[in-house]
């Protein structure tokens, strides 16, 4: 399988790590999840254990016939889909839903902007993103970071950056610190 520079792909391969995210973001055996961007599956894997559903956003074939290969699990729906290009109401059925993913950096603020206007359909939002991304969505007034990213983030969730995350726990190592909020 072959990593695509042009989508941005950094693939996690800490088990750890994914463990560490889906424990920050709560989810439960009752959780419809979303995952945006699963790539080779570490955090689905995770994510798969504890939840009631799970959707995961792939844009690209090859990972999708990847994970369709190696989950054959009931409560998995694999949609191949670029997530800013969709109607995300056409996959919302009604019950809240709680958003893990490890997000594509070429699209986290586009996607984040737009998660935000889709926001009554979250129940909760945990993602990893770049730690700069991070320190955007927490800024306060005053700090140089703070925007409208943090505005609109802010005024509708609770924005907390959990941890950062080294590069060298992806491949290939992005060349930023990641951070999950």
């Amino acid at each position: 399988m072959i990593q695509k520079k042009s989508l941005g792909q950094h693939f996690l391969t800490d088990k750890n790590i994914a463990r560490k995210i889906v424990r920050e973001s709560g989810v439960t055996i009752q959780d419809e999840v979303w995952e945006i961007g699963p790539g080779k599956g570490i955090l689905t894997e995770c994510l798969l254990e504890k939840c009631k559903t799970l959707t995961i956003f792939e844009i690209d074939r090859q990972w999708i016939e990847y994970l369709e290969r190696h989950f054959d699990n009931s409560n998995l729906n694999i949609i191949h889909a670029d997530i800013l290009a969709v109607d995300l109401s056409d996959y919302y059925h009604g019950e809240q839903i709680k958003i893990v993913a490890n997000l594509p950096y070429q699209i986290t603020s586009p996607l984040l902007f737009k998660i935000i206007d889709f926001r009554k359909f979250f129940l909760s939002i945990t993602v990893m993103i770049q730690d700069e991304v991070a320190d955007r969505l927490c800024a306060v007034p005053g700090n140089k970071d703070y925007g409208k990213l943090s505005v609109k983030a802010q005024l509708f969730f609770n924005v907390t950056k959990c941890f950062t995350v080294p590069a060298y726990v992806f491949y290939p190592p992005p060349k930023v610190t990641s951070a999950v909020v």
